[in-house]
């Protein structure tokens, strides 16, 4: 008779459930990134190609790489070759595949020629989106040294629900990867604080070299591998600092690599801007005497505008540590390693008068870990049942909004509208003016618009662009297209009083030099919403006939303002848009 099975022995079992645990958890983690991931490659698209982003410089350093062995050497593309480090356009000019003979620009073949406008872009987006969703994985990594593995879910969770790091991660800007990256050297050093080891010292190497060659405010994950570095002299002594040399080479190793402008002497162009800046970090001027502490409100309307959320949960969350009690000397390490990286980032990005929402963009794990604590806090004394679904609950209020924005991706946005409009109102004999230079329409134009760019056109228009190498098809019905005067050149000097009025006197000399315009029709932008009327279009609206509007705005407000890449009110952008884009007027000219 066979003998019954031994029973497992109670430590082989715990060992079994332990193991099965981590698959669950870590399954968990990868469903959270890929999601995240997920949500930010759709749409990515989105006003593309006709009014891509600010400052992508990325990518348009990664086409003059591609078509180009040296650096330039004068005007606005030495500009923009200095704005941002190479790193990402390096690999974004490796990933950049030759552009395909296309057939003649006509009606028919009008989407093939978009399509490979935006290609350069679309790429651009979809590198900064794989980079900035890994925030998600090293997220939890970080809050599982804080608190326990569930809650260091819901840490990954509220990073990848993110309002500001989805709008961030669809654009080819380095702010996304770069808060990866500087998330990954804080969570490296908290490793070596708590067991240094050489594959954690390889790692921070590396990550430090990768934030620092992606944007110049990497260099501040120096700071909390110094924090660690120091915390663990006196227990490991002199060996503690053996990986600072290997951190010191590789950063050194990123400066040269992805600043190759460094040492060059500055450009005319940069004198020419106008701005007394003291210090200049690789084409980006900082004015010493503009530490006023205006970044704190703009950290402030970051969080209202786009997770409110987020700093309510991190309020309590904050509050919960420093009511607690009993803390070990290690836990306190390892909070010590992270605020060496948090506070000082913090002061100086609020300081900064001149600080944009996106420089605080490496703070949001850091608030998503004191988030995930806090709402762990607030479950603490509910049933099993509620405890389960809070996390769900609060989780659903950015998650909804992450889906709109996604929504507004994947609508025709007011370009496509009104361009529609335009190519039925319109016919080969009629001229369009723009006058705006993002008001360059997808449609087959007969571009008659200069190359030169000014300081304030250093963003590319891609449909412009492609247009200028391929012209349309002499029997494609082409629109003729003329940029029409500038602001500076329809507004005379003073043409505004200081209420925002405009004199009968100058609203008439606006409309005797429209009438010298060559064109019959003139397409007009508004990029602010509830902005007083500029003098060129109070006297369009005395001297032309308006045809048709295209409102971004559910109410269909013609007040102006874009729904677009940033902005104050996001929250508000979102609820009451209707679709991307800024307000187009078109105008029919006598």
């Amino acid at each position: 008779m066979p003998s019954a099975p031994e029973a497992s022995p109670p430590v082989a079992r715990d060992d079994a459930a332990a193991a099965a645990g981590r698959r669950r958890l870590w399954t968990a983690v990868t469903l959270l990134w890929l999601a995240a991931l997920g949500g930010r490659l759709l749409g990515l698209d989105y006003l593309l190609p006709h009014a891509p982003e600010p400052d992508a410089y990325v990518v348009q350093q990664a086409l003059w790489m591609q078509a180009h062995d040296g650096a330039p050497t004068e005007g606005v593309d030495a500009v923009v070759w200095r704005k941002y480090p190479h790193l990402l356009a390096r690999v974004l000019s490796v990933a950049l595949p030759e552009a395909a003979a296309l057939p003649p620009l006509e009606p028919s073949t009008l989407q093939q020629h978009l399509d490979q406008a935006a290609r350069p872009y679309v790429l651009g987006r979809a590198l900064s989106a794989l980079l900035a969703s890994l925030a998600v994985p090293l997220t939890f990594l970080l809050a599982r040294r804080f608190v326990r593995p569930r809650v260091a879910l819901i840490a990954a969770a509220l990073m990848g629900t993110s309002l500001l790091h989805l709008y961030l991660s669809q654009m080819a800007r380095p702010h996304g990867p770069v808060a990866t990256f500087t998330l990954a050297t804080t969570w490296l050093a908290v490793e070596w604080y708590r067991r240094p080891r050489a594959s954690v010292a390889v790692g921070a190497c590396v990550a430090a070299a990768l934030a620092v060659a992606t944007l110049h405010n990497g260099l501040a994950a120096l700071a909390p591998l110094g924090v660690a570095w120091v915390l663990t002299l006196r227990r490991d002594g002199p060996r503690a600092l053996l990986p600072a040399a290997g951190v010191l080479l590789a950063v050194g190793l990123a400066l040269w690599l992805a600043y190759p402008f460094l040492g060059e002497p500055p450009l005319e162009v940069d004198s020419a801007l106008g701005l007394d800046a003291e210090v200049v970090a690789a084409g980006h001027e900082v004015q010493l005497d503009r530490f006023g502490g205006g970044g704190f409100a703009v950290i402030g309307r970051a969080l209202v505008d786009y997770d409110p959320v987020l700093p309510l949960l991190a309020a309590i969350g904050l509050a919960a540590l420093v009511l607690r009690r009993g803390w070990t000397t290690e836990q306190l390490g390892r909070g010590v390693v992270v605020a060496g990286f948090g506070l000082p980032y913090l002061l100086a990005i609020g300081l900064y008068d001149f600080s944009f929402e996106r420089f605080a963009l490496p703070l949001w794990p850091l608030l998503a870990v004191l988030g995930a604590h806090g709402l762990a806090s607030l479950a603490q004394g509910i049933g099993p049942r509620a405890k389960f679904a809070l996390p769900f609950v609060v989780l659903a209020i950015p998650a909804l909004l992450c889906a709109r924005k996604l929504q507004l991706n994947l609508r025709p946005d007011t370009y496509e509208r009104i361009a529609a409009r335009v190519e039925r109102r319109l016919d080969s004999t009629d001229g369009l003016l723009l006058a705006h230079p993002q008001g360059f329409l997808p449609l087959p134009l007969l571009e008659r618009v200069t190359r030169e760019r000014s300081w304030s056109g250093l963003t590319v228009l891609p449909w412009r662009e492609h247009l200028l190498c391929y012209p349309p098809a002499t029997d494609a019905n082409p629109i003729l297209v003329r940029q029409a005067p500038s602001r500076s050149e329809l507004d005379a000097r003073g043409w505004r009083a200081r209420d925002g009025t405009v004199s009968p006197a100058m609203l008439q000399a606006l409309i005797d030099q429209l009438t010298g315009v060559e064109g019959e029709w003139i397409l007009t932008v508004d990029l602010r919403r509830g902005a007083r009327r500029g003098g060129q279009e109070q006297a369009l609206e005395r001297f032309a006939r308006l045809v048709t509007t295209e409102s971004p705005w559910r109410d269909g407000d013609d007040s102006g303002a874009e729904v677009g890449y940033q902005g104050e009110s996001a929250l508000m952008r979102l609820v009451q848009g209707e679709r991307l884009g800024p307000c187009l007027r078109l105008w029919d000219l006598p």
